[in-house]
């Protein structure tokens, strides 16, 4: 138009990658102004979030219970190189010296249609006796599809995994309902 400008690629833009715009002077006529011919700008880098953690049992198997966390991505991730980054353990599994020789609860990873969300499922777990934790952490350097930069902050989620013996209520409300029954 005789205000805007417009380009647009063949292609996606890639991931946190920056730009710079020139203009030649004499593309543009005489009497044109315009403020800058040249800026700057960068498409939106990779980001990734922890959105939650829960302690999950299946109503229809009750022996079923294991720990969901899920994760945001702000571009289609690349599994291999989120599901290689993850670790899941069990509160009170052996450390290991330096990482080496640490035990770890074995997982699964679904992904939404887009791969923008990920969902971290643990193996069945068996209840502890007091209550415990399940802590993901999930190391930088997470990237996406299409390339660029990988994140770089290591993130955690702890999931609470009551025990035996605990009894915890997360809310309670009350309905009336009028009818005739």
């Amino acid at each position: 138009g005789d205000r805007v400008l417009s380009f647009e690629p063949k292609t996606d833009w890639p991931v946190g990658q920056g730009y710079e715009v020139r203009m030649d002077r004499a593309l543009l006529s005489d009497q044109l102004r315009v403020e800058n011919l040249s800026f700057k700008f960068a498409t939106a880098p990779f980001a990734v979030s922890v959105k939650g953690g829960e302690f999950y049992q299946d109503p229809v198997s009750p022996t079923h219970k294991k720990a969901i966390v899920s994760v945001a991505f702000s571009h289609p991730v690349a599994p291999d190189e989120f599901e290689k980054r993850i670790s899941l353990r069990m509160e009170g599994q052996k450390e290991g010296v330096l990482g080496v020789g640490a035990d770890s609860t074995p997982f699964t990873v679904s992904y939404d249609k887009k791969k923008l969300s990920a969902f971290v499922h643990s193996t069945p777990i068996a209840i502890p006796n007091k209550d415990s934790f399940v802590d993901l952490k999930l190391a930088a350097g997470v990237r996406a599809q299409k390339g660029g930069p990988a994140s770089a902050a290591d993130l955690t989620q702890r999931v609470a995994v009551p025990g035996l013996f605990s009894l915890r209520m997360n809310g309670a409300d009350m309905v009336l309902v009028n009818n005739e029954r």
